[in-house]
């Protein structure tokens, strides 16, 4: 509690601690979900598991939109980093050709599986820019080229890049 030295602020500090108090309790009140009770009987065991199972169903809903919503913006922003990066990577496909051949170049799994995912973006730009035969050609002859190298076979399978 406030304290104040002389006679007459401390009536005024009191005061202002019942306001204070009261101010605070109004806040609290209205903070508190559902409908004040306005009975003074008790509830039955009934009762309170209804209003817990009310409760919790209703938490658990606004938990599963809440969770619906996060995973749509993960969505977006993963569909517009991908974007980004088709653009970027229009620019200049011819160097993503040689990153292509440079990591298959490695003959390691980590580098044949960045190798693969740029082969994918080529195909979408490629396809955008209606020229999907000059990627299948492409593709056509990396595959005969490393032909002799099963797992980046199996890798260009799996995504379904075209055979020769």
């Amino acid at each position: 509690m406030l304290t104040s030295s002389g006679g007459s602020g401390t009536a005024r500090t009191q005061g202002i601690e019942v306001a204070v108090v009261g101010i605070l309790l109004a806040r609290y009140n209205a903070t508190r979900r559902g409908a004040p009770r306005t009975t003074s009987e008790p509830r039955t065991a009934a009762q309170l598991l209804d209003a817990a199972h009310l409760h919790r169903t209703e938490r658990m809903r606004r938990l599963t939109e809440e969770e619906a919503a996060a995973a749509r913006v993960r969505a977006l922003e993963v569909d517009q980093a991908r974007e980004t990066r088709l653009d970027q990577l229009a620019q200049d496909t011819e160097r993503a050709w040689r990153d292509v051949d440079r990591l298959i170049g490695e003959k390691k799994a980590g580098p044949y599986d960045v190798a693969v995912t740029l082969l994918t973006d080529l195909r979408e730009i490629h396809s955008r820019a209606g020229t999907s035969s000059a990627f299948e050609d492409r593709v056509g002859a990396l595959r005969t080229t490393h032909r002799v190298k099963p797992s980046l076979m199996r890798r260009f399978d799996a995504v379904g890049l075209p055979k020769p």
